[in-house]
């Protein structure tokens, strides 16, 4: 028998939880799992990994969304294909200790590319005692999700591509 990876051990968890009797207690969550609970979103393929994986990076860099990026995620992982638990495992990149930090370089990314902000010029927002524009942020955070999320899936295909795989034993 195979050795179950940290991966499989939380992807077994969380698919009992959601296909727990608490769970079929709920009939308006029922509707919401069901398509949630299709073996398609939960199975590690290369291609579904790297998909997920760039659409966690872009909703987290967006954190116009904050309160609602991993709903965002699940939702375009169900249009897509993709991987739902690293998809939502790449939205904890923004999390509450990480948000101060990738402030300042989202009104960076965002003054570089200014002549989309043009218009919120004289809009200011005062976040962790820092001052800021506003159209810096959210120009800095939508191009720095879709930029990131861009370069994430071909980054993990040549990680996945250059990754000694285990070669089989012929018996």
């Amino acid at each position: 028998m195979p050795k179950r990876t940290l991966y499989l051990k939380l992807v077994v968890k969380a698919r009992r939880f959601l296909n727990s009797k608490y769970m079929r207690k709920l009939p308006w969550l029922i509707a919401l799992m069901r398509p949630l609970l299709g073996r398609e979103y939960w199975v590690p393929t290369p291609h579904r990994v790297a998909l997920g994986l760039s659409i966690g990076v872009f909703f987290a860099f967006s954190m116009l969304i904050i309160p609602i990026q991993m709903v965002c995620s699940a939702i375009f992982c169900l249009f897509s294909k993709a991987n739902l638990p690293v998809a939502l495992g790449a939205c904890w990149i923004s999390n509450p200790f990480t948000i101060p930090p990738l402030i300042p370089v989202m009104v960076w990314v965002g003054k570089k590319f200014e002549f989309l902000s043009k218009n919120c010029q004289d809009s200011e927002l005062c976040f962790y005692n820092i001052t800021f524009n506003y159209g810096h942020f959210m120009i800095g955070c939508v191009m720095s999700g879709i930029i990131l999320s861009l370069l994430t899936y071909p980054l993990y295909m040549l990680g996945w591509a250059l990754w000694p795989k285990k070669k089989k034993e012929i018996t």
